[in-house]
C-alpha cells in the first residue's frame, strides 16, 4: 500500500503515474517481464 501512497504523490506527473503503475505490475508479475 506504500507504493499506493507514493503514486498519489506524484500523481502532478501523468507520466511518471503510469511508469510507476507499469513498475508495479511488472514486479508484480515477474512472469511478463521474463517473458520475450
Amino acid at each position: 500500500m506504500s507504493e499506493r501512497a507514493s503514486l498519489d504523490s506524484q500523481d502532478s506527473s501523468p507520466t511518471m503515474r503510469v511508469r510507476s503503475q507499469r513498475h508495479v505490475r511488472s514486479r508484480k508479475m515477474p512472469d511478463s517481464t521474463s517473458a520475450p
